[in-house]
């Protein structure tokens, strides 16, 4: 028997919208040197350590993501703000991960209607050309998953749902929930919710009604709520990216054949309990609880 170590180094993604280009993500190698000796006439083990790339894009498990963009009339700086970045935040998710991603809001370049990149693949990018009033769109999100969104979450896949509106949804955060998780391939331990809300009166003035069943969905699933009334959502927009690609960092591929035990896993040297990962013979995942943060280490020890 021999034992191996996985060494990654869990990388930031920061973009600065509409300033310059996306990074590109990556795993970058630490060096182990390998140790021990092996008694070829002997059945004990001897132990050896062994340093695996992982690499960024091949590792990650596939990222669904929609946002639900209210289209109501006081919406018109929101969704200008939208219109703006939209195109170079799917940028650095598509060259960072198996990316798809549905929008769905009203179409078009002006007020509050928003459009999603025409030359974009069909395949994994797509538009409910719908209005989305101000108090709607959990529950529109619900009957288009019935419908003709059924089939676009993808079993395996980590699913992100962002919703943008300055007022509160008209379904309580139990019945969005339900609602989700009846749906086709949805598990709720897969799924995260984020929105840009009114947070309070006070701390959002430009907004309608404070977004509470938003912070509810939020605080349910280990999603984040923005201000939906600040003026540079840069921050808002690289925290969605970070938290998403998060979700989608969790398999670790390990690169011996034949191994027999995952002896155990540490991040950033804390032991995980065997409950927060999982192992289907050739790579390791962790449970989405797991809190993996730029540049958190994650170490494999196990036997082949």
């Amino acid at each position: 028997m021999k034992k191996g170590i996985l060494l990654a180094y869990a990388s930031t993604l920061v973009l600065f919208f509409q300033n310059c280009a996306p990074n590109n993500p990556s795993f970058v190698e630490v060096p182990v040197e390998a140790s021990g000796s092996e008694d070829l006439g002997s059945t004990e083990a001897t132990e050896t350590s062994q340093t695996f790339k992982v690499t960024f894009n091949h590792e990650t498990a596939p990222l669904d993501m929609i946002w639900v963009v209210d289209n109501s009339s006081s919406m018109t700086q929101e969704a200008a703000i939208i219109r703006d970045n939209l195109k170079s935040f799917i940028a650095v998710l598509r060259t960072s991960t198996d990316f798809k991603f549905m929008l769905i809001s009203k179409k078009g370049s002006t007020g509050t209607s928003v459009s999603l990149d025409p030359t974009l693949p069909a395949s994994s990018f797509s538009q409910l050309d719908m209005f989305v009033n101000s108090t709607n769109g959990p529950a529109l999100l619900s009957g288009n998953l019935s419908g003709a969104a059924k089939d676009f979450f993808r079993e395996s896949s980590k699913k992100v749902i962002v919703f943008v509106t300055d007022d509160e949804s008209m379904w309580g955060s139990k019945i969005i929930l339900d609602s989700l998780a009846a749906s086709k391939n949805i598990k709720l331990q897969d799924l995260s919710i984020s929105s840009f809300i009114t947070v309070t009166k006070a701390l959002s003035p430009c907004g309608f009604k404070a977004g509470a069943i938003y912070g509810e969905l939020a605080t349910a699933t280990g999603g984040h709520t923005y201000n939906i009334c600040d003026a540079n959502w840069t921050g808002s927009f690289n925290d969605i990216i970070d938290r998403s690609v998060a979700k989608a960092v969790r398999r670790f591929a390990l690169k011996t054949a034949g191994v027999t035990e995952i002896i155990d896993v540490r991040v950033d040297g804390v032991v995980l309990a065997k409950a927060d990962y999982s192992f289907d013979g050739k790579a390791l995942t962790l449970a989405d609880g797991v809190s993996l943060v730029p540049n958190s280490i994650v170490e494999v020890n196990y036997s082949f």
